[in-house]
């Protein structure tokens, strides 16, 4: 018959063992996933490296017109063409609406304004032609 000693003795080795086998598989876990990762990252690597750039060539862009097309995307402002015109931009709007954009100030100012007036033109039920906003006061051309 065990006494009291010898089954504490007994817990505490068990414990022990069961401690040391979960640190031992935990290990074993983290570095076969590291292995895992670095295989399929290394299996996936071109054997060569190409001459040929794999991006084509851009047309340089004035930063302007790219922050208006960035956050014309952004504000899910759907257009079909962007024309820089002197010292503003012309955007057509999908269904041909034009919206003409100043270049003396900040876009996203006039694209706020622009969202704020497409709202209540929709609310309103009008239609319009051409929105300007290089102006103190936007015009509408309807």
């Amino acid at each position: 018959m065990l006494t009291k000693v010898s089954t504490r003795k007994r817990n505490r080795t068990i414990k022990r063992f069961i401690l040391k086998s979960l640190l031992v598989i935990g290990f074993l876990s983290v570095i076969g996933g590291v292995g895992l990762y670095l295989f399929f990252i290394e299996s996936h690597r071109p054997l060569f490296i190409s001459p040929v750039s794999l991006k084509t060539a851009e047309i340089p862009e004035d930063d302007e017109l790219v922050v208006l097309k960035k956050t014309l995307g952004r504000n899910k402002i759907e257009f079909e063409t962007i024309t820089a015109s002197g010292s503003s931009y012309i955007v057509q709007l999908k269904g041909g609406k034009n919206v003409i954009f100043s270049t003396q100030k900040g876009i996203t100012e006039q694209i706020s304004s622009l969202q704020f007036i497409l709202t209540r033109l929709t609310m309103e039920g009008k239609l319009f032609r051409q929105l300007d906003l290089r102006f103190d006061k936007p015009v509408i051309r309807e």
